[in-house]
């Protein structure tokens, strides 16, 4: 989908994460990010981020779109130990990872 950047909100001074969109032309992508926006925005649980801003702008000639999120510190995802599919495997696992 993009990537993520640590960045600083120079207006209420704190750090912030920003996702760009790889590919800004793709119309389903935007639409993607949008939603994912509109979805956790719509909630306050501490285990979702805050979303403070989307929206575009241009940059060096080009469209940037961004989400800016709340900042959780640790490591990224894809260096977890834990991933999402490591969890749907984990035949070794006490608790399900949904329970009904």
């Amino acid at each position: 989908m993009g990537q993520v950047w640590r960045a600083v909100d120079e207006r209420l001074g704190r750090q912030v994460a920003v996702k760009v969109l790889a590919r800004p032309e793709d119309k389903d992508l935007v639409l993607r990010l949008d939603s994912e926006a509109r979805a956790a925005a719509a909630l306050s649980d501490p285990h979702v981020v805050a979303v403070h801003d989307i929206g575009e702008a241009p940059v060096d000639g080009s469209r940037v779109v961004y989400l800016v999120m709340e900042l959780v510190e640790g490591r990224p995802l894809g260096q977890s130990s834990w991933t999402a599919t490591r969890c749907a495997t984990n035949t070794t696992s006490t608790s399900p990872l949904v329970t009904p």
